[in-house]
C-alpha cells in the first residue's frame, strides 16, 4: 500500500505551569521556527525557572527547542510525559525511567541553537533552566511522524460518546505503527509482541487494510525466536498462529501464508512436546527458552492464579484449531494439530472469576453461553482488561447479550477518557476511579492520588505504565465485526457475512477495506426493526 510519511509540527495548545518565566505565553502564539537576532521580545527563562506545555493529544516524536540569546553557560533539563505528573517526576522514582525512550535528559544550549530530544511517546513537556543566568526561547514545538497511511475504514454511530471511543482507538492503533512494525506501545516497550499483535492486526486490517507492518511483525517474531517460545512466552507462540490465521482470512495472501506453514508446524510440535496424553502440561521435555514464571501467562490480571491456566489451555486450543484450518487450506496433514487439540480437551475447565478466562472458555467451545454469561455481564466493567477486551465483548454478543457490551465499553473506555486519555492504555481498572485520582492533565498535589503515578501493577507500575498501548485498540475491531456485523465468511472476503447487532444504537455507518474492494454499510433501527443499505464490490 502506498503511503507518504511527513514529519508534522505540533504546537502546544496551552501552558500547564511556569515559574520565573517572562512572557511565557509567547510560546503558545509563536509559529516562527527560524532563529534570528531581531529585537522583538521573546520568552525568557531565568535561573531556576521551568515551564510545562500541553500538546493536547498523545504524540510520538521529539520536542524541538529554538533559542535566541543565552547568558552564561546554559543547560536545560527536558522531561517528556504521558501525564503532567510524569514531567514532574524524578528518575527511578514511581516507575519513572529512561528505558526504551530517553524522556528525561539535560542538554547544553547556546545562542540561536536548535535542540531536539529523542523520540518518545508524550503529550506533556517540561523545560527547566538548570544552569545559566538567562535563556531566551523563540519557540518550543513537537514534531511527530504518523504512519502515512490514509484510513480506508471507519465506524460512526448516533452515539457521540461511542464515536469518541472509536476516534481514540483509531489513534492508538495508528500511533503504534512505527519503524516498519506494529509496536506494543510508543513510550514503553516500543517492541513487537505476538500477543499484542492480534487485536492490533484486526484493528489495522479494518482501518487500513493489508499494510506491510503486519507481515514485518510476524516475520520478526518468527526469526527472532526460533530458539525459544515466541517472545519467550509459550502463550505468544499460540497467538502467533492465531495472528497468521486471521491475517490469511482477511487478506487471502496465500503466497505469504504458505511460506509460514513450516513455522506453524514447529509451534504445534513445540506444544505437543509439553502436553501429555492425559492433557497435563510438562515443560521438562522442552528445550525452548522462556521468561521465568511465564509457563501459563495468559493476561496480567490472571498471572500466578490458577484460573490463568484455564485461559491458557483454551488459548492454545484455539491456536490448534487455527493450525488445522491453515494446514487443510494448504493441503498439509492436520493430524498433529488435531491430536494436540484432543489432548487439551482433557484439561478440566471449571468456573472462574475472570471475564477474559470465561470468554476464552466460550470462544474455544469449552463452555456454552449459559455457563459464561453470568461472569461476563457481572458488575459491568469491573474486571475488564485492555488486552483481552475484544474477546470479552465478542463472547458477550456471540452469547446473545445485546444490552451489556456497549454499556461496558462506554463505562470502561469512558473512564480512561474522563481522566484525560487521548489514547488507550496498557491497563485500566475501573476500581482505580473510586479514590477519585487526579487526571493526566493535573499538576501533582502531595497527599492526593494521581492516576499515572499511583496505579498500575506487575511490570507497569507508576510512570512505567504505557498510556498508548496498541492492544487496547481492539475495541474498534469489535465494533466493526460484531456491531456493524461485517466479517469475512471465506478467505480474502470472497464471501462476506453482514449481520448487524445494534445493541440499542439507532444508526451505524461503517466501511471496511477488503482485497475485493471496500464494503460500506448503513444500519438504521426504526421501531425495533433494522433496515440496512449495503454496498459491496462486484
Amino acid at each position: 500500500m502506498k503511503r507518504k510519511i511527513e514529519r508534522q509540527t505540533v504546537f502546544a495548545e496551552r501552558l500547564i505551569d511556569s515559574f520565573n518565566v517572562e512572557r511565557a505565553e509567547y510560546l503558545i502564539k509563536t509559529t516562527e521556527l527560524q532563529p534570528s537576532l531581531n529585537d522583538y521580545p521573546v520568552t525568557a527563562l531565568k535561573v531556576g525557572s521551568y515551564i510545562v506545555f500541553d500538546f493536547s493529544k498523545e504524540i510520538y516524536g521529539v520536542l524541538r527547542i529554538v533559542t535566541k540569546n543565552a547568558k552564561g553557560t546554559c543547560k536545560i533539563r527536558v522531561r517528556l510525559g504521558e501525564s503532567v505528573a510524569e514531567t514532574y517526576s524524578e528518575l527511578n522514582e514511581n516507575g519513572a525511567t529512561n528505558d526504551h525512550s530517553l524522556r528525561d535528559c539535560v542538554y547544553p544550549v547556546g545562542l540561536c541553537s536548535q535542540i531536539k530530544t529523542g523520540d518518545c511517546g508524550f503529550r506533556f513537556a517540561r523545560i527547566d533552566l538548570v544552569c545559566g543566568e538567562e535563556l531566551e526561547l523563540f519557540a518550543v514545538t513537537a514534531e511527530t511522524d504518523f504512519c502515512g497511511y490514509s484510513k480506508k475504514g471507519f465506524f460512526v454511530s448516533n452515539d457521540e460518546e461511542l464515536n469518541k471511543i472509536v476516534e481514540i482507538a483509531e489513534r492508538t492503533a495508528e500511533l503504534c505503527i512505527q519503524n516498519g512494525y506494529l509496536w506494543d506501545g510508543i513510550k514503553r516497550d516500543k517492541l513487537v509482541w505476538a500477543g499484542d499483535l492480534h487485536p492490533e492486526i484486526l484493528t489495522v486490517l479494518n482501518l487500513f487494510g493489508n499494510i506491510d507492518e503486519i507481515k514485518n511483525s510476524l516475520d520478526l517474531t518468527e526469526k527472532q525466536f526460533d530458539f525459544a517460545w515466541v517472545n519467550k512466552i509459550p502463550a505468544y507462540s499460540a497467538w502467533w498462529i492465531i495472528c497468521l490465521r486471521d491475517f490469511y482470512l482477511y487478506t487471502g495472501d496465500s503466497v505469504y501464508t504458505a511460506s509460514k506453514i513450516k513455522f506453524v508446524k514447529k509451534i504445534i510440535s513445540d506444544f505437543s512436546k509439553i502436553i501429555k496424553d492425559d492433557g497435563a502440561v510438562d515443560y521438562s521435555k522442552s528445550p525452548l527458552e522462556m521468561f521465568a514464571d511465564n509457563d501459563f501467562f495468559f493476561d496480567w490480571p490472571t498471572n500466578f492464579k490458577k484460573d490463568g491456566k484455564i485461559g491458557w489451555v483454551c488459548l492454545v486450543a484455539i491456536a490448534a484449531d487455527c493450525a488445522v484450518k491453515l494446514f487443510e487450506a494448504f493441503g498439509e496433514s492436520a493430524d498433529d494439530a488435531k491430536a494436540l487439540h484432543k489432548k487439551l480437551l482433557k484439561n478440566s475447565v471449571t468456573r472462574t472469576n475472570f471475564k477474559q478466562v470465561e470468554a476464552f472458555c466460550y470462544l474455544s467451545g469449552r463452555k456454552n453461553a449459559k455457563d459464561v454469561l453470568p461472569e461476563l455481564a457481572k458488575n459491568k466493567s469491573e474486571g475488564m482488561t485492555c488486552f483481552l477486551g475484544y474477546y470479552i465483548f465478542k463472547a458477550l454478543t456471540d452469547c446473545g447479550d445485546k444490552t451489556n457490551a456497549l454499556g461496558i465499553i462506554k463505562e470502561f473506555y469512558g473512564g480512561m477518557i474522563s481522566l484525560g486519555a487521548t489514547t488507550f492504555w496498557e491497563d485500566f481498572d475501573i476500581d482505580w476511579m473510586k479514590e477519585r485520582p487526579q487526571g493526566l492533565a493535573e499538576i501533582p498535589v502531595k497527599g492526593k492520588k494521581n492516576i499515572h503515578r499511583d496505579y498500575g501493577k506487575f511490570c507497569y507500575t507508576g510512570f512505567r505504565h504505557s498510556l498508548c498501548h496498541g492492544w487496547a485498540s481492539g475495541v474498534y475491531a469489535f465494533l466493526v465485526e460484531s456491531i456493524a456485523g461485517i466479517k469475512p465468511k471465506t478467505i480474502g472476503f470472497k464471501d462476506v457475512i453482514i449481520r448487524p447487532n445494534l445493541c440499542g444504537l439507532k444508526t451505524i455507518k461503517c466501511r471496511v477495506p477488503t482485497p475485493q474492494g471496500e464494503i460500506s454499510v448503513e444500519h438504521y433501527d426504526k421501531n425495533g426493526k433494522i433496515y440496512s443499505k449495503i454496498i459491496v464490490p462486484e
